[in-house]
C-alpha cells in the first residue's frame, strides 16, 4: 500500500512510466548517434588504412568500446517497449500459464545478458585504467 488514492498512484505510475520512455528514447537516440559514429570512423580507418597508408591509431580499442556502449544504450528503450526477440510461436500452441512462463524466462534471460554485459564492461573499464 503506499497510502495514496488509488488514482494518485496511478497517476504517479504514469508520470513515472513517461519519465522512464523518455529518459530511455534519450539514451536510445545518443546510443544510435554512436553506432552512427562507429560506423563513419570505420570507414574512415578502412580509407586511411589502404588509400593513404594512415589509420586511425587506436581504433580498433575505441570502436570496440564505443559500439558496446552504444549498442547497451539501446537496450533500455527496446525492453521498456517490448521490442526484444521473442519466438511466440511456440507460446501461442500452450495454456496461458505456459505463456507466462516462457515470458518470464524471456525476461530473466535478457536480465543475466543485460548483468554480463555489465561485469564485462567493467572488467574491460579495470583493466583500461590499470593500463593508463
Amino acid at each position: 500500500m503506499t497510502g495514496l488514492p488509488s488514482g494518485a498512484a496511478s497517476a504517479t505510475a504514469g508520470r513515472a512510466d513517461r519519465l522512464a520512455g523518455l529518459v530511455s528514447q534519450g539514451f536510445a537516440r545518443i546510443g544510435l548517434a554512436g553506432i552512427v559514429v562507429f560506423a563513419f570512423l570505420t570507414i574512415a580507418d578502412v580509407v586511411g588504412r589502404e588509400f593513404l597508408a594512415r589509420p586511425i591509431r587506436g581504433f580498433s580499442d575505441f570502436a570496440e568500446l564505443l559500439f558496446i556502449v552504444s549498442a547497451a544504450a539501446c537496450f533500455p528503450a527496446a525492453a521498456l517497449q517490448r521490442q526484444h526477440i521473442a519466438v511466440r510461436f511456440i507460446g501461442e500452441a500452450m495454456p496461458w500459464r505456459g505463456r507466462e512462463m516462457l515470458d518470464l524466462l524471456g525476461h530473466v534471460v535478457m536480465l543475466v545478458v543485460f548483468a554480463v554485459i555489465a561485469w564485462r564492461l567493467g572488467a574491460y573499464a579495470l583493466d583500461a585504467a590499470a593500463k593508463g
